[in-house]
């Protein structure tokens, strides 16, 4: 407790002016040194500091503030003993310079744990390369992706533009374009009906007919069904025609045949009708 009340005081000593026959020159030699290195030790640190703190990725950050730490207090031991020539601070200097001997221990253990990971970072710096390397390759897909979507959707532009152009040419000639399974009278998609039904004043809202039964009724429809697998059994086109149940005054009639065989699938059949009035 005494040393601490007394750490300050300097009546114990004399200042090292008086200890031994120091010239002039090697005295401020000693001061002039010593405080340099101060000047520099308070700097070097204070860029360590600013470096750790704006820099959140860099690795072992505490190894690094305990570098400040060191050599703020090898900094301050100097500045202290600069002194020593004019005030004699010897325990403030004993006190430093134990406060420098356990930073610099704890420094140095705290660096032996984490150098395995520094040896390291060589390899660190090359999966942070692959790294770099595996993100430019994807922004490199990303981009071919984005070129592809934009075809795609030219594309899809053109095939939809397509496909107006052809809705109205059905609506222009009355005709329906339809695809359906040969075993079946349900439509897998038809274009036109709805224009078709509409201009004979047979369209009900906006549902349009799903199968040819709705539209010739039952008993033609199962006709229609029979000439469909005849065409797939001989691979013969279709000519149908039967009167219409939605509307009394126009018959119903078709030309179609079947697509292409595929292995293992149900056969298709695709056509065109139209709505004619009955004579």
């Amino acid at each position: 407790m005494e040393f601490f009340q007394k750490l300050f005081d300097t009546s114990d000593f004399v200042p090292r002016w008086a200890c031994g026959a120091w010239s002039t020159g090697l005295a401020w030699t000693h001061m002039i040194a010593d405080f340099v290195i101060f000047i520099s030790y308070a700097a070097i640190p204070a860029a360590l500091a600013v470096i750790v703190i704006r820099r959140r990725d860099m690795p072992h950050a505490l190894i690094w503030l305990l570098f400040v730490f060191f050599i703020i207090s090898c900094g301050l031991t100097h500045l202290v003993e600069s002194l020593m020539f004019y005030e004699p601070l010897y325990r403030l200097s004993a006190l430093m310079k134990v406060i420098t001997a356990a930073v610099s221990v704890v420094t140095a253990v705290a660096l032996a744990g984490v150098l395995p990971s520094i040896m390291s970072l060589p390899r660190l710096k090359l999966e942070n390369e692959e790294l770099s390397s595996e993100l430019s390759r994807e922004r490199v897909m990303a981009k071919d992706l984005a070129d592809a979507r934009a075809q795609l959707e030219e594309r899809s532009a053109q095939i939809t533009a397509r496909s107006r152009r052809f809705s109205s040419a059905l609506a222009a000639a009355g005709a329906v374009a339809c695809r359906w399974e040969a075993s079946a009278d349900i439509f897998e998609w038809q274009i036109g009906l709805a224009d078709a039904l509409r201009a004979i004043g047979a369209l009900t809202g906006e549902r349009t007919p799903k199968s040819f039964a709705e539209l010739l009724g039952e008993e033609h429809a199962a006709r229609l069904r029979a000439a469909a697998q005849e065409a797939v059994a001989t691979g013969g086109r279709i000519d149908f025609s039967a009167p219409v149940i939605v509307a009394r005054d126009y018959f119903f009639r078709i030309a179609a045949e079947p697509e292409p065989e595929v292995a293992g699938q149900s056969r298709w059949i695709i056509g065109m009708f139209r709505f004619t009035p009955v004579s």
